[in-house]
């Protein structure tokens, strides 16, 4: 967890919240005594196989909904998840288990989110809107209704995705196009 958020927790009254590094997390014997927030930004395999340890052991996953986000009560929001400040869940949406929506996150009617997904700021997704699972989507990026997209994308920064997207990779651009695949093997 960064520092950052390891603040937001502690003014929530969490007390006793500390940062582990992801070996710490690893080599600890009785993690089944403690409750987890899962903060890796940007190596999405790490983030991957942190959340599988924690799935395969079933252990019991902190969900944060800041305050301020307004959900409707349609919607459902997995175990180990970080919902920002002012994000908006519409009705319907199913946002996977150990997904992190950065603040001013937008997401439409009927929209689902796969597992281990991650927004910035202002990221929109429309509405009947489905998501796969170990995706990423920078800033201001956005994604126009119905359209499908596949596990282990990366939507640059202002880009959108206009179509369904088949492909695992890198996307940017007003009009999303991929620059860079990546391996099927992982899907990230």
């Amino acid at each position: 967890m960064t520092q950052e958020y390891f603040e937001v927790f502690r003014k929530e009254g969490l007390k006793e919240v500390s940062i582990i590094t992801p070996d710490q997390f690893i080599s600890l014997e009785d993690k089944e005594k403690y409750q987890y927030i899962i903060a890796m930004w940007f190596d999405m395999i790490l983030r991957r196989e942190m959340c599988d340890i924690l799935d395969n052991m079933n252990l019991d996953c902190v969900t944060y909904i800041d305050d301020s986000v307004y959900m409707f009560p349609s919607s459902k929001v997995g175990k180990g998840c970080f919902v920002g400040h002012q994000s908006i869940i519409s009705w319907n949406c199913i946002i996977g288990d150990h997904c992190y929506l950065a603040m001013t996150s937008l997401i439409g009617h009927d929209v689902v989110v796969g597992k281990n997904c991650i927004t910035s700021p202002k990221v929109d997704m429309a509405g009947r809107v489905t998501v796969g699972e170990n995706c990423r989507f920078f800033y201001k990026s956005g994604i126009l209704p119905k359209v499908k997209v596949c596990d282990g994308i990366t939507l640059g920064a202002l880009s959108n995705i206009t179509k369904d997207v088949n492909v695992p990779g890198d996307y940017v651009g007003s009009i999303a196009r991929l620059i860079k695949p990546k391996s099927t093997d992982k899907n990230l």
